[in-house]
């Protein structure tokens, strides 16, 4: 089966879902490796406040997500297992870490790295149901800003 079949099938799997089409079906299926906690013990370094977050540095950024891409495993079409369809990621803006998504609607980014890692966490920018009238993206946001500035920087390079 080729790429485009796989892709197919998958999307085919997709629609039916969100036709609700498949109440007896698992659509997807996420896995972990026990090495993403926050542990301090877990990580390369302490995490601590001494770090500088990673995301002040971009080309650095960039250089740390080009190290860990394998041209042989991530260009090639996935190989089928049973009925599940692999899909390759990137991430390159990994350091802005998870934080991110709440920050970019106005929520209060608190920050934590190790030499090797940044972690970001907003508080909650959704309290209420009345909080969600005055949410909207602002695309002039200083973090939407600095995240595009990063990508167009990682696609120019």
């Amino acid at each position: 089966m080729d790429f485009n079949s796989i892709f197919g099938y998958g999307m085919a799997r997709q629609i039916k879902f969100w036709k609700r089409l498949a109440a007896e079906e698992i659509l997807i299926e996420f896995g972990a490796d026990d090495d993403i906690t926050l542990s301090p013990t877990k990580t390369k370094g302490a995490v601590s406040t001494k770090y500088p977050p990673l995301y002040d540095d971009v080309p650095g950024m960039l250089k740390d997500f080009e190290s860990t891409i394998d041209p042989e495993s991530f260009l090639k079409p996935p190989e089928m297992i049973d009925d599940r369809v692999p899909i390759p990621i990137a991430w390159p803006e990994l350091q802005f870490g998870n934080g991110m998504a709440g920050a970019m609607f106005g929520g209060k980014l608190n920050t934590v790295s190790t030499r090797d890692h940044t972690y970001t966490f907003n508080e909650p920018v959704v309290n209420g149901w009345s909080d969600m009238n005055g949410l909207f993206f602002d695309r002039g946001n200083t973090w939407v800003r600095r995240i595009l500035d990063a990508l167009k920087y990682f696609i120019e390079s």
